[in-house]
This record gives structure tokens, C-alpha cells and sequence, in this order.
């Protein structure tokens, strides 16, 4: 197995890795209308002997994360709550090892959201900035507050 390394964007930290393992870079879907978007339909089961499946197959990279119109309403309710008390839904291990997990994670998700979705989010001066909220979110590990708070 080969080494591979990449920079992650939130900590700046070169990543040294013992798998050969890439994450691909999502087709951009530069005329995106998050407006328009149309629910997916998901249906976990089926008529039959076996009515419930698990729904297990190979990840469609372009489908990590899949926007639609509903978007502002279920980021509204998640606000709303997170005001109310953000410890009841928040919750992580303090420890090194954790927040750089929680780091590489958010490193992912920001990778695909700007690469996926272009006229939603983007990068501006190091902070992710989402455009149909207009929120924007630091990304750096040495500030004071958490990511998800934004500014």
C-alpha cells in the first residue's frame, strides 16, 4: 500500500496516510436552484416477505449530500433548537485525538459542499460562506469559537 497526503483545509495539517484512498471530487452542479430542487423520494421498503431493507449499496459520491427545496426550512427548525440548548444536540469527546476527527470530517464536508453545490457555498478568505443563509463559518482550529456558530 502506497502513501498518500493531502492538506487538510481547516487545520492546515499535511496528512500522512497508509491508504491510497481519495475522496473524488463531486461533478459541480453549477446551475443549481435550491429553490427548485425537488425532494428526493426514499423509500426504505419494499411490498413483501421482507418489507424493510437497509437500503445498502456503493455510495454515488455526487449523492453524499443532496440539497433540496426543503433545505431553509429543516436549517431553520436545527437553528432554532441549537438556540435553545446547543449541549442537548451537541456532543463530542474533548480530547486531541476527537477534535481532529471532527476536524477531518468538517474538512470533507466543506470540500464536497463548495465543489458540489458552487451557487450555495463557497470559500471566502478561509471561511465557508453559505449564501442562501447567508452565514459565514470559520474554519480555523485555533479560533474561539466552534465552526458551527459562524460569525
Amino acid at each position: 500500500m502506497s502513501e498518500a497526503a493531502h492538506t487538510n483545509l481547516t487545520t492546515g495539517v499535511q496528512i500522512q496516510s497508509a491508504s491510497t484512498f481519495i475522496t473524488p471530487k463531486p461533478v459541480p452542479l453549477a446551475d443549481f436552484d435550491l429553490s427548485k430542487a425537488e425532494p428526493i423520494r426514499y423509500r426504505p421498503f419494499k411490498h413483501g416477505v421482507h418489507p424493510i431493507t437497509m437500503g445498502i449499496r456503493t455510495l454515488d459520491w455526487n449523492q453524499w449530500i443532496e440539497m433540496d427545496r426543503n433545505f431553509i426550512r429543516y436549517h431553520d427548525a436545527k437553528c432554532e433548537q441549537l438556540g435553545r440548548n446547543v449541549d442537548a444536540h451537541v456532543k463530542y469527546v474533548d480530547d486531541p485525538v476527537t477534535v481532529m476527527a471532527c476536524y477531518e470530517v468538517l474538512d470533507e464536508l466543506v470540500r464536497y459542499l463548495t465543489g458540489r453545490y458552487p451557487t450555495v457555498f463557497e470559500m471566502q478568505g478561509g471561511r465557508l460562506a453559505n449564501k442562501a443563509t447567508k452565514e459565514i463559518f470559520g474554519l480555523d482550529k485555533r479560533m474561539s469559537r466552534s465552526p458551527w456558530e459562524g460569525d
